[in-house]
């Protein structure tokens, strides 16, 4: 049984200005706090004697905490439209990893009989601290003023980079684990006359799935582009039909020893996703 008591201050300041009507400057600060999963706290041990391997929890982690700085600057559109441009700096504490560790020795008998030699253990581990920050770009635009039915098109996208940081393994700095550096979205839409309809991209860099013994043993999942489309139609208020494709492109899940693409350890296919329907509201 183990047990753990601590007390966090969670102050949030926000200050606005109006450079115009329609432009808006913002600058938050707040700390945030992320607790360990069940997964990566629990004392559940899984042993695999014939890859002299074991997986276990660590009930000893501490909560990650982050001192959160944002300065944004947003223009605002006819027609519900948004320009928007931010930055960012995440100053994290206790962050949470993934860890490998080799070498590591059990007793041949009870739990562990089996073992031969030297062990792996992938288990969880906090590191001091740690730091993520980059740019938000966001634009989301209605045609409205085009004539005739080009009125309903729209379009939107947005762009987040990170540039993150933080001591892996001793002396090692590295980009933090399941932080990509280039995240996207774009997408088409039409709204008009009670039918509505949305085809969407998004594409994630890869970023550190699992933290290896070294850089060259780091578990990486690669880039991924997804392309998914949405649409309805409602004949009144209260009737409607919907149709929805996910995953049109057949991307791929991937993974690699090391951040290349040429070590592939994993792929995961899960083909696309169709799902159509009638909707009724009382």
């Amino acid at each position: 049984s183990v047990g753990h008591s601590y007390n966090n201050f969670f102050p949030t300041v926000q200050l606005r200005y109006e450079f115009a009507e329609s432009l808006i400057g913002r600058a938050v600060y707040s700390k945030t706090i992320a607790r360990p999963g069940f997964n990566q706290l629990t004392t559940s041990t899984l042993i695999d004697p014939s890859s002299d391997s074991v997986t276990q929890g660590n009930p000893n982690l501490k909560p990650t905490t982050s001192d959160n700085f944002d300065l944004s600057l947003e223009y605002y559109l006819d027609n519900g439209g948004i320009a928007s441009a931010g930055v960012f700096d995440k100053e994290l504490s206790n962050y949470i990893i993934n860890k490998e560790e080799q070498g590591v020795t059990f007793p041949n008998n009870g739990l562990f009989a089996g073992f031969t030699g030297a062990a792996k253990v992938y288990t969880f581990a906090n590191i001091n601290s740690a730091h993520a920050r980059g740019i938000e770009l966001n634009y989301q635009q209605k045609f409205s003023t085009l004539p005739g039915w080009l009125a309903g098109f729209g379009v939107g996208a947005n762009y987040t980079y990170v540039d993150s940081s933080g001591e892996i393994r001793p002396g090692d700095h590295s980009q933090l684990p399941s932080t990509s550096r280039n995240t996207g979205n774009f997408m088409v839409f039409y709204d008009l006359g009670g039918f509505s309809a949305n085809l969407g991209a998004y594409y994630v860099s890869k970023d550190i799935f699992g933290v290896g013994s070294s850089s060259a043993t780091d578990i990486w999942s690669q880039p991924r582009f997804s392309l998914d489309l949405g649409a309805t139609y409602a004949f009144d208020d209260q009737w409607s039909v919907f149709f929805n494709a996910k995953n049109l492109t057949n991307t791929r899940l991937k993974f690699t020893e090391g951040p290349a693409a040429d070590r592939p350890i994993q792929r995961e296919f899960y083909g696309q996703t169709y799902m159509a329907g009638v909707r009724f509201k009382l």
